[in-house]
């Protein structure tokens, strides 16, 4: 039965990842990003909120790992074939630079981001006695070093 249900998983995985690259596309957008949303549409911020029941049915909280293990291949195997096929006309500086400018801005922005939502989260969220600033900064640093940690080992996994 794990492996009928991960069949199942990956088919509709892949079905909807096409289908909603192909309708991101009839907008304009690379097929990436609607593949990306698949991803979304599929988690527990959507389909789990709007059908929990069948959320739980499809993706049981048992046969996660597996599939988030075959996920880690895959983003691997992903990462490989960019690797592959990366020529810089600019020499080694270009991408060296460049990597940087991704590093600092992987950082960055979800600093900014946390920064941002701290006023909307600080009511409902802080603990009494919490002051807004150190609740804002803890939110702002929280997502930073979640971001640096998922981009280090992506780059990790990638190597």
């Amino acid at each position: 039965m794990p492996l009928a249900l991960l069949l199942l998983q990956l088919t509709v995985i892949l079905i909807v990842a096409r289908l909603s690259g192909q309708l991101l596309r009839a907008f304009g957008q690379p097929m990436v990003i609607g593949e990306m949303a698949a991803g979304m549409l599929l988690g527990p911020a959507v389909f789990g909120a709007m059908f929990p029941e069948g959320h739980a049915q499809l993706f049981p909280a048992a046969s996660l790992p597996g599939l988030s293990s075959l996920a880690m291949i895959g983003v691997v195997l992903f990462m490989f074939i960019v690797g592959a096929e990366l020529r810089s006309p600019g020499g080694m500086g270009a991408q060296l630079r460049a990597a940087g400018w991704v590093g600092l801005s992987s950082m960055a922005l979800p600093m900014l981001l946390g920064l941002a939502i701290a006023p909307v989260l600080h009511p409902a969220l802080a603990p009494a006695g919490v002051a807004f600033w150190p609740f804002a900064l803890f939110l702002g640093v929280a997502l930073s070093i979640a971001a640096f940690r998922c981009s280090r080992a992506s780059s990790r996994t990638a190597a």
